[in-house]
């Protein structure tokens, strides 16, 4: 039987991407964390990293039926930046995310 905070969390899913959808600039996304994973609790909430047109980097947090969402916004050449530095929260991300909005450069990036 799933998990009730699990469950909660994964009925949140359709309005974090739908607003994910309507944010300009943003054209993919991949979910991480412990909701992504199957394992969030009452404490977890929904990650999110999106790939955007532009250089410009930013984070923003909203929430969708009680669900906090946290989503880190940031153009593919940063990703990949980031990725080939090592850094640890990036390469977890891409490791153990899910696409939520596919696109072909995220199939990349998470190669």
């Amino acid at each position: 039987m799933p998990d009730p905070a699990q469950v909660r969390l994964e009925a949140a899913l359709p309005g974090a991407l739908k607003r994910l959808r309507a944010t300009p600039g943003v054209y993919a996304a991949l979910w991480c964390g412990s909701a992504a994973r199957g394992e969030g609790n009452e404490h977890s909430d929904l990650d999110f990293h999106a790939v955007v047109d532009g250089d410009r980097r930013w984070r923003s947090n909203f929430t969708v039926r009680g669900v906090h969402v946290e989503v880190f916004h940031n153009p593919a050449r940063q990703i990949r930046a980031l990725l080939a530095a090592g850094d640890a929260a990036t390469v977890a991300m891409f490791a153990q995310g899910r696409p939520a909005l596919p696109h072909p450069e995220l199939d990349d990036l998470c190669a």
